[in-house]
């Protein structure tokens, strides 16, 4: 066993540097990357009526879907939640959500053939596989 940054560069566990400390990559529960403003992501989105999962690339800080069809869409993050009809928010037609604060990873869609949506978020610098899938949770929507 090492005790010193010496041997552990040695041994290949740390890199090699005068400071010996290394900085890991930010995780799901990095506050200073919700303190930031976060980096802009937009998609505009042409649903086909079955239930759809949008992936981030990556963590976000908050989320806003506005719903330019004429017809209500349903939002969840996961695809038990939405096909179950019991854990989803509904936006209706040409409708904005308000602001979600939500740290996600994807969400869920399922609306009518040929309306559209659009998504804009602010993104962290978190990527998506350093959070756990919760589709088999029974609070994550299913």
């Amino acid at each position: 066993m090492a005790y010193f940054d010496v041997d552990r560069r040695a041994a290949g566990i740390l890199p090699g540097g005068t400071s010996g400390s290394v900085q890991p990559p930010p995780g799901p529960k990095y506050v200073p990357e919700y303190q930031v403003s976060g980096q802009p992501y937009v998609k505009f989105v042409a649903h086909d009526g079955n239930t759809n999962e949008l992936t981030f690339p990556y963590m976000t800080q908050w989320i806003i879907v506005t719903n330019h069809g004429t017809n209500a869409m349903k939002i969840g993050f996961s695809a038990a939640g939405l096909d179950s009809n019991s854990n989803y928010f509904q936006i209706d037609g040409q409708t904005p959500s308000p602001k979600l604060d939500i740290r996600t990873k994807s969400i869920y869609y399922d609306g009518t053939n040929l309306d559209t949506f659009s998504v804009i978020a602010g993104l962290t610098n978190i990527t998506t596989g350093s959070i756990a899938d919760y589709e088999a949770s029974t609070y994550w929507g299913t």
